[in-house]
């Protein structure tokens, strides 16, 4: 699991994380899934600039706050 803490969020931190997570598993020619909230937008946007793709969905996933379930997509990277 990788999270920004809120006041940090929108500086580059999520993007800094994940470009090394990248970087580590390019040299080790490893792929990455992931899931994320599909309302997540800003997540999603991140990871596809990133070149992630979505391989998948995982119905009714997260819970959120307010009670209601959103579906999970499933992300892929590889070098």
């Amino acid at each position: 699991t990788i999270a920004v803490r809120p006041s940090a969020r929108r500086r580059g931190v999520g993007k800094g994380l994940m470009t090394a997570l990248c970087g580590k598993a390019r040299a080790r020619k490893l792929r990455i899934f992931l899931e994320v909230d599909k309302n997540n937008l800003a997540a999603c946007k991140l990871y596809d600039d990133l070149g992630f793709t979505n391989v998948g969905r995982r119905p009714n996933y997260y819970r959120n706050v307010d009670g209601e379930l959103s579906d999970a997509i499933i992300m892929a990277w590889s070098p």
